[in-house]
């Protein structure tokens, strides 16, 4: 994942939940990564891991923290309309 070397990345504990009918656990996470000409860029984001019975899945979510709070139902909206496309 992006951001996980990051010698300041920090991860919420994972809070069980359920995604499309699956176990899934998600996360909250920060780290800083350097930006245009040096600028360091503060990172915010959701992580979801999703249990299947054949496979796993991760949803990723992240922006700069001066758009977290804009962003962030967004991103809940993606992980609560999460389907396993049907064959």
């Amino acid at each position: 994942m992006a951001g996980a070397a990051a010698p300041d990345f920090e991860e919420s504990r994972p809070e069980e939940t359920s995604l499309a009918g699956m176990e899934a656990a998600v996360s909250e996470f920060a780290y800083t990564r350097s930006g245009q000409f040096g600028k360091k860029i503060v990172m915010r984001g959701k992580r979801a891991t999703i249990v299947g019975t054949a496979i796993g899945y991760t949803v990723l979510c992240q922006c700069p923290e001066a758009s977290w709070e804009t962003l962030k139902p967004s991103f809940d909206r993606v992980l609560s309309s999460f389907q396993v496309a049907k064959k």
